[in-house]
């Protein structure tokens, strides 16, 4: 399948969606009555601290929170609590918590800037997690494109931790993974 046409294509954007970790991921989301599994797709030109992990935090607070908690957060101290329940009591990760991260970290603290770091640093993916069973997951993606031609096929490359990428596609609210290649530059243009 090819992209219908150049306006449903972008090299690079951030691909908001639900998961699930355990054996069957989508069995378990339709039990939790989740049937879509892309929430939202954003422009990699949204800043990730000020914009993308604020956006999935509110989105998590929509869908998960009770009222009690919401009610927290509409306080006129919600910083605090907010800081309480995002982080505290609900997990989160992101790629800065990574081993090639901290590894990264402890080179540049030693003047001995390892360059083979760096560069896996620049293959890594940027991703934010929040929750656990379900949790959303913000992840950037390249190369996603709506192909198809009576129903719409979302279709993304995404990036592995070493160096890969999976081509992976969400058609009806299920993801599949269509296969996996060499990354040589990231998003360097449109499959």
């Amino acid at each position: 399948m090819t992209p219908l046409n150049k306006r449903n294509c972008v090299s690079k954007a951030w691909l908001i969606r639900w998961s699930f970790h355990g054996s069957n991921p989508e069995k378990s989301l339709s039990e939790l009555g989740i049937a879509e599994r892309i929430l939202d797709i954003v422009t990699s030109r949204k800043n990730y601290d000020k914009y993308i992990c604020l956006y999935v935090e509110s989105l998590y607070k929509v869908f998960q929170l009770s009222y009690s908690e919401k009610l927290s957060l509409a306080k006129y101290n919600y910083t605090k609590n907010w800081n309480k329940i995002f982080g505290v009591r609900i997990p989160k990760y992101t790629h800065y918590q990574s081993d090639v991260y901290k590894k990264l970290m402890e080179s540049e603290h030693s003047k001995d800037g390892d360059e083979d770091l760096v560069q896996q640093w620049k293959m890594y993916p940027k991703s934010y997690i929040l929750g656990h069973n379900p949790c959303i997951e913000a992840i950037e993606v390249f190369n996603i494109s709506i192909v198809g031609d009576n129903n719409e096929i979302l279709e993304w490359d995404e990036p592995i931790a070493n160096g890969t990428r999976v081509r992976k596609m969400c058609q009806e609210g299920k993801l599949e993974i269509r296969n996996v290649g060499e990354i040589g530059e990231i998003g360097s243009g449109l499959i």
